[in-house]
C-alpha cells in the first residue's frame, strides 16, 4: 500500500485517555514536532482512543455520569498507568504513526464497559494505542517519522504514561474543528 487511506470526516463523540501533565505537553510537542515532516499533517492532542463514536444525541451530562459511575465500578483509576511501546507505522489515516499501548485487563475491562454502556457494538480489532502522527503519506515516509518519534523514546519504547482523565471529545467534521466538551478526572 503507497500511503495510508485518506480518513472521511468523523461525526460523534470520541472517548480518549489523556495522559497526565508533564507528560501531556511532552507528547504534545513530539506531535507537532513530527507534523512538521508532511504539509497536511494535523496537529491533535495526546491521546488513546477508548471508544468511537458515541452517538451525538447522547446528552452530554449522561455520558460524563456514566464514565464517573464506570471508573469507580472499577475502584478508581487514579495513578493508572499503561505502557507505551516503541512507535511504529501504521496501515490508517489515524494511525500512520503511533505507540502501541500494552493492553492491559484493567484497560480491557474499561473499554468493555464503556462499549455496554453506551450501545457500541463490540469491535472485536481494538487497538489501543497512542497516535503520534496523522496523514495520508506512504509506507516510507511513516517509516522514517517513525524514526523519528523513536528518538524520544527509551530502547523499549516511551515507557510507562499514567492516564490523568477521560476526555469526551465532539468529533465532527477535520482534525481541526474537534473540541474536548467534557472531562472525568481519573
Amino acid at each position: 500500500m503507497p500511503n495510508a487511506p485518506q480518513a472521511p470526516p468523523l461525526t460523534g463523540y470520541t472517548l480518549w485517555l489523556s495522559p497526565a501533565s508533564p507528560q501531556k505537553y511532552q507528547f504534545q510537542s513530539l506531535i507537532k514536532h513530527l507534523a512538521t515532516f508532511s504539509e497536511d499533517a494535523p496537529v491533535f492532542e495526546p491521546h488513546i482512543t477508548l471508544l468511537a463514536p458515541v452517538s451525538l444525541d447522547v446528552p452530554l451530562g449522561e455520558i460524563e455520569d456514566t464514565l464517573g459511575r464506570i471508573v469507580a465500578e472499577l475502584g478508581g483509576l487514579q495513578g493508572w498507568k499503561l505502557q507505551l511501546k516503541a512507535a511504529q507505522k501504521g496501515d490508517f489515516y489515524f494511525q500512520s504513526v503511533l505507540a502501541p499501548v500494552e493492553p492491559t485487563k484493567e484497560l480491557l475491562a474499561l473499554r468493555e464497559k464503556v462499549e455496554q454502556a453506551f450501545s457500541v457494538p463490540g469491535q472485536s480489532d481494538y487497538f489501543p494505542h497512542l497516535s503520534l502522527f496523522y496523514g495520508d503519506i506512504s509506507a516510507e515516509k511513516r517509516d522514517s517519522i517513525s524514526a523519528e518519534a523513536n528518538k524520544e523514546s527509551k530502547e523499549d519504547g516511551f515507557g510507562e504514561v499514567e492516564i490523568g482523565e477521560i476526555e469526551i471529545v465532539r468529533c465532527v467534521g477535520d482534525v481541526a474543528d474537534w473540541v474536548t466538551v467534557g472531562k472525568v478526572t481519573l
